[in-house]
């Protein structure tokens, strides 16, 4: 991206990410797109959400945002204004233990530490969420939970539920593509921010009005 700004082969270092949530069989499909010195308006509904990095010296340091909240049902958990790294690396989402524990109570749960992901009896019926720039973004169960015809790809046992949320200690907090698959994400490097919009995963809808770029 810096090569390519510098060249003047892009007009912004701006990078648009899209992936489509993984489909019953297609565990190890190619999913993703990237939109060089741009976004995809077709690939967002609504507008994005903008919200600026972490940064120093005038420049992106990195990939961090602050998270206003972390939410179930629509409801905060924890103390919010956490730092999060959304991050392209990653699968999971691992959100700090204030906020998770009592995720984790409320939907039913527990946490195993032999697989660091979220285990359930019984399917959780709530979303799981953040408010980012004061937009919400939930995910449902459908999409935050592990597909059960998956559990072979990750050795996970059969006869319960698990879920990619999951806590890494009292502050890391990470945000990967289980949550991207379903919030379009923008890197704008030119502008210091991020930006976030509810992916559109079928293309033969035209944009919704207010779509921007």
């Amino acid at each position: 991206m810096n090569k390519l700004y510098a060249q003047g082969a892009i007009e912004d270092e701006v990078l648009g990410v899209y992936f489509s949530p993984l489909k019953r069989g297609e565990a190890y499909a190619i999913n993703g797109e990237l939109t060089i010195g741009g976004i995809d308006s077709l690939r967002y509904i609504g507008n994005l959400t903008y919200v600026p990095t972490a940064q120093r010296d005038g420049r992106v340091s990195s990939w961090v945002v602050r998270i206003d909240a972390v939410t179930a049902n629509g409801q905060a958990l924890g103390k919010g204004g956490y730092g999060a790294v959304i991050d392209t690396g990653a699968t999971n989402i691992y959100v700090p233990v204030d906020a998770y524990f009592p995720w984790l109570e409320l939907a039913g749960g527990e946490w195993d530490q032999t697989y660091f992901l979220s285990k359930f009896a019984q399917k959780p019926n709530g979303t799981f969420g953040f408010t980012i720039g004061g937009t919400s973004f939930e995910l449902t169960p459908e999409q935050y939970l592990v597909p059960e015809d998956q559990y072979h790809v990750w050795n996970l046992p059969e006869g319960v539920y698990w879920s990619f949320i999951g806590t890494a200690g009292p502050t890391s907090f990470f945000i990967g593509q289980k949550f991207i698959e379903n919030i379009y994400t923008v890197y704008d490097t030119t502008n210091l921010r991020m930006g976030f919009a509810p992916a559109r995963h079928s293309l033969k809808d035209e944009p919704e009005d207010g779509a921007s770029q």
